[in-house]
C-alpha cells in the first residue's frame, strides 16, 4: 500500500486509462482457490488493474481457475474505487480498458455508474 501512496505523491500514477485483465496461474502444489481451467491445468485466476504506466494499482481478485473472468470484474471494481479514494485519486472520466471477455451489459453499467468510461476490445 505504501508504494501506491508514494507513486501518487510523486505524481507517477496516470489514472486517465486503467487497464484490467485476468490471468490463470498454475498451482503445482495446491492452494486455496483451485479449479481446472480451459488451459488444462489446476490453478488460480486473478484480475489485476494497472495504470497507464503498468503500475498495479488495485488488489487482485482471486478465484478458482475454472471460473469465468467476466463476473470477477464486478468484484474487483469496488476495490479499485476504494484504492483511489484511499490515496485521494480521482477516477471520474477515466477509461477502463478491458478485453472482450468482459463485454456485457452488467460490466459496462458497473463501470459507467462509477463515473468511468468502458472500453472493451475484442482481441483475436
Amino acid at each position: 500500500m505504501l508504494a501506491r501512496y508514494r507513486l501518487h505523491d510523486d505524481s507517477l500514477l496516470d489514472l486517465t486509462v486503467v487497464h484490467g485483465d485476468g490471468t490463470t496461474t498454475a498451482a503445482k502444489k495446491g492452494g486455496d482457490n483451485l479449479g481446472y481451467s480451459h488451459k488444462h491445468l489446476k490453478g488460480d485466476k486473478v484480475v489485476p488493474f494497472c495504470d497507464r504506466h503498468c503500475n498495479v494499482i488495485a488488489p487482485f481478485v482471486s478465484a478458482p481457475g475454472n471460473r469465468n473472468e467476466s463476473p470477477l470484474l464486478r468484484e474487483a471494481l469496488p476495490k479499485l474505487t476504494a484504492m483511489a479514494r484511499a490515496i485521494g485519486a480521482d477516477l471520474q472520466g477515466a477509461i477502463v480498458s478491458l478485453d472482450g471477455v468482459y463485454d456485457c451489459r452488467a460490466n459496462r453499467r458497473a463501470i459507467f455508474n462509477r463515473g468511468m468510461a468502458p472500453n472493451m476490445v475484442l482481441l483475436q
